[in-house]
């Protein structure tokens, strides 16, 4: 899922015409000295589903999507790229991506980046993600 998830934002237009960069977008954190905006993935919780049978095929992890820019805008404008991108997540292996929350805050850097801002804004995601490892 991790590695499907991250290649469809890349590979959408939205999203690619604000992250020109394959290595804008990561699971984790990224790299020191990323420039902005880009995007952090991270997977908040494992989603298997069990029944009195066992572990259903169908895996729903729920997913922090952090997009990251140099003013407000910026990353409310990412996050919208995002969420378009993920609205589109239909077909095989993926049942559907969700958006269940949404939030925007700022933070002071601990340096500059490479325009010279310290600050440094944020709008996080939270998607339920279901799909079909099998598939």
């Amino acid at each position: 899922m991790e590695k499907a998830l991250r290649a469809a934002l890349l590979a959408n237009v939205g999203v690619a015409a604000i992250i020109n960069v394959p290595e804008a977008i990561a699971w984790g954190r990224l790299p020191q000295g990323q420039d902005l905006p880009y995007i952090a993935l991270n997977r908040l919780d494992g989603g298997y589903s069990y029944t009195q049978a066992g572990r259903v095929a169908t895996i729903t992890p729920l997913v922090q999507i952090d997009c990251w820019a140099a003013s407000y805008d910026g990353a409310t404008r990412l996050a919208a790229a995002v969420k378009a991108a993920i609205d589109t997540l239909t077909a095989a292996p993926w049942q559907g991506v969700f958006l269940i929350d949404e939030r925007a805050d700022d933070e002071a850097g601990d340096g500059p980046d490479a325009a010279g801002s310290t600050d440094f804004y944020r709008t996080s995601l939270d998607v339920r993600v279901t799909w079909s490892p099998t598939v």
